[in-house]
């Protein structure tokens, strides 16, 4: 993804509520040809490939229930998590953009490389890299993305010494990790500091400030941005770290989740105590979007250019980064209970082209689709028993497919 940069100014809050334009009548645009999502189930081994243009439905076979869907650097792929089972497989959606249009190089489906490792739970990807870090033994599972297709190869293990822990990374430009590492400084699976690895597992960087617990990052290629308990830790690609404090309202809340944006240190955290913020990691800023109590989740389109707000209520808000304004809301699901049970809870996924959010709902077996410009437009798919994941894959091009 190209980096923008948004002026700093930019980031002062506007007025919530509905703009002008979202009154004025608007022509929804069909969704891109060479995009669709892939959709894991709850209950069977089930993957559900459909695209919206084409309105079609595809069904492969993947090793295990209950997978988690995540979109590759690339766009071309999709990782399917098998936390629990201690396995990691891809998804070819066979797409491949090429300049200003989308080749379709081969038919869609499972490739054949895995990746086995001890409770692989947060995945990142950026460029052609794939990485997982596996919590039971605080490991590393790396391949490149052209393995994907290879007949037999296996994602490699990356031991960094690293003591087991809930763990995450981040990727630069320059192909170096950003890890977390546990001290063993406060209790529980939460690391507490973040070193940087080159792809070898060697040291380049060491951890410079220690924390009350990390959970939650994203990345822009420069800067790696974590949740913490102690503030946002930034970490740098040259191996600089810093600390910005979250709002005096917050008390002891922090942002347990971290989004990126199309805009270059600009990056956006959320709490379901406090809602939504725009974080601005040179200016050290951190401006309300959304403020919200009983907030779900959010997700970015694929362009990084706006923010979706699920709310346990089915409502759901849109924000255009760039202006901070509201560009459309409308209640897309059933009222729904925020899930317990971890990592195994199911509750619904949502991705988002730049023109239309998919969401998953799992007590009826739908995808709900909807167009961003009309959330009250909204169309349901029956995919499976109990849609469970969903990751957006393939890619925005005007030109047909090749």
């Amino acid at each position: 993804m190209i980096k923008k940069i948004i002026p700093i100014g930019l980031l002062v809050v506007g007025t919530l509520g509905c703009s002008e334009e979202n009154e004025k009548p608007q022509t929804e645009a069909e969704e891109f040809e060479g995009i669709g999502v892939l959709i894991s189930d709850a209950e069977s081994q089930d993957l559900h490939w459909y695209n919206h243009h084409h309105q079609s439905q595809e069904t492969f076979t993947s090793k295990h229930a209950k997978s988690r869907i995540y979109r590759t650097g690339t766009g071309r792929y999709a990782a399917i998590i098998h936390r629990d089972e201690n396995l990691v497989e891809y998804f070819d959606s066979g797409l491949e953009l090429h300049g200003n249009h989308v080749d379709e190089l081969r038919e869609s489906g499972v490739g054949p490389m895995i990746g086995e490792g001890a409770k692989p739970t947060h995945f990142k990807s950026s460029h052609d890299l794939l990485l997982a870090f596996n919590d039971e033994d605080g490991t590393l599972l790396m391949a490149d993305e052209a393995d994907i297709s290879e007949n037999g190869a296996k994602m490699t293990v990356l031991d960094v010494g690293l003591i087991p822990h809930h763990g995450a990374m981040a990727i630069f430009d320059n192909g170096n990790i950003a890890v977390t590492k546990k001290t063993g400084d406060i209790e529980g699976s939460l690391p507490e500091q973040v070193q940087i690895i080159d792809q070898t597992g060697a040291l380049t960087h060491e951890a410079k400030i220690t924390t009350n617990g990390i959970h939650g990052n994203a990345s822009d290629g420069n800067h790696a941005v974590f949740g913490s308990a102690s503030g946002i830790l930034v970490v740098n690609q040259d191996g600089t770290q810093k600390l910005i404090d979250h709002p005096d309202s917050f008390g002891d809340s922090w942002f347990g989740s971290i989004l990126s944006t199309q805009f270059e240190g600009v990056f956006v955290g959320y709490t379901s105590d406090h809602g939504v913020y725009l974080i601005n990691v040179d200016s050290e800023t951190i401006s309300p979007l959304f403020t919200y109590s009983g907030l779900f989740r959010c997700a970015m389109d694929v362009n990084g250019s706006h923010v979706l707000i699920l709310l346990e209520t089915g409502m759901l808000h849109v924000f255009d980064v760039f202006d901070q304004t509201e560009t459309a809301s409308g209640t897309v699901i059933s009222a729904f209970e925020k899930p317990s049970g971890g990592h195994g809870a199911i509750y619904p996924s949502i991705a988002a082209s730049s023109r239309y959010v998919y969401i998953t709902d799992p007590d009826n077996g739908q995808l709900v689709i909807a167009n961003l410009q009309n959330l009250q437009n909204i169309e349901k798919v029956s995919v499976s028993s109990k849609p469970y994941s969903l990751g957006l894959v393939g890619h925005e091009s005007e030109v047909g497919l090749h």
